[in-house]
């Protein structure tokens, strides 16, 4: 939608920025998970009572693994409320694990499911260390510790500023149009405790980068622009800049010489007639005819970029004229 246009050159140039805009938010992103690796991910405080000296959690416990988002955790006061969140955990696939905990953090048998038993002993871990927290009932629990120091501010600055420097370079619009979609998206994700990095946890090797969600839009708006240039060299259409720019080159030639046969008839004549309107109709569609010729020429140079070989002589030729 904002990359195939009328020409294959401006379609190369809107899919070049699109690309760029792209890949920068998706830089930023790189560098925001290596300050933070999880994100704002955290869970809700449980409410804790005492009893026998002991504390023990007083509400329903729902945990799930998926293989995007890994574990997700969250916190019912009924257990109509945590069934429903059983039921619903991570409808976007890749689901490995899901168990509701009951009050005191007793596994609730009827609604557990691992596919794996080291998602099970995973699973108990961390209702055993939710359980032993020391936090007000209520408040956000950052799986990062530094997030939960310097975090928010941290993030709240990234946003401005790549807002700010892409508008502050004027960058071009599609650039912008794809760079701030993408970039307030995932860092709106990134800020949400119950999103945080789509990525699934574990050990971390060289390539962990291209199982990322962002790393996925990347490669796939790749594939998009190179379909996007694909589309406008069908055969035979003559959408190629350098083709339009040749016919355009014509038409202008014919233009003014129409324009200059018509103004010597017209002073032929040695007398006012209204011949000079129609003359200055021919003129003012002469300008904007030389505008979409400009137009060509620029398209033209992101089909040759401007490489030695015929059309890049052509399109140096045709400019000049």
């Amino acid at each position: 939608v904002f990359t195939v246009y009328k020409s294959t050159g401006t379609t190369v140039e809107f899919a070049w920025q699109g690309i760029l805009g792209t890949i920068l938010a998706a830089r930023n992103m790189q560098l925001m998970t290596w300050i933070f690796p999880e994100g704002a991910k955290g869970h809700v405080c449980v409410d804790k009572d005492e009893v026998g000296g002991v504390h023990e959690t007083s509400n329903y416990m729902i945990l799930w693994y998926s293989t995007m988002f890994g574990w997700t955790k969250k916190v019912a006061h009924s257990r109509y409320d945590a069934i429903a969140q059983f039921m619903n955990a991570d409808q976007m696939g890749g689901l490995e694990a899901r168990a509701i905990y009951l009050p005191g953090g007793k596994l609730d048998k009827q609604h557990a499911w691992f596919a794996m038993r080291a998602r099970h002993k995973e699973a108990d871990k961390i209702v055993a260390a939710m359980s032993r927290e020391h936090c007000k009932p209520g408040s956000t629990m950052y799986n990062d510790p530094n997030y939960a120091a310097y975090g928010e501010l941290v993030c709240m600055l990234d946003v401005f500023l790549v807002v700010f420097l892409f508008l502050f370079a004027r960058a071009p619009r599609n650039m912008v149009m794809f760079s701030m979609s993408w970039h307030t998206i995932w860092m709106m994700s990134f800020m949400n405790p119950a999103m945080g990095v789509p990525v699934p946890l574990g050990e971390k090797h060289w390539w962990s980068w291209t199982e990322t969600q962002y790393f996925a839009v990347e490669a796939t708006t790749v594939a998009g622009g190179l379909i996007s240039i694909m589309v406008t060299m069908v055969p035979y259409a003559r959408l190629q800049s350098l083709h339009k720019l040749y016919d355009h080159a014509i038409m202008v030639n014919l233009a003014v010489v129409n324009i200059w046969s018509d103004a010597v008839k017209y002073l032929a004549v040695g007398e006012r007639s209204a011949m000079r309107f129609q003359i200055e109709t021919q003129i003012e569609a002469f300008h904007d005819m030389a505008s979409e010729v400009q137009e060509h020429i620029d398209g033209a140079w992101w089909e040759t970029l401007s490489c030695c070989g015929h059309g890049e002589r052509k399109r140096w030729l045709l400019a000049k004229f």
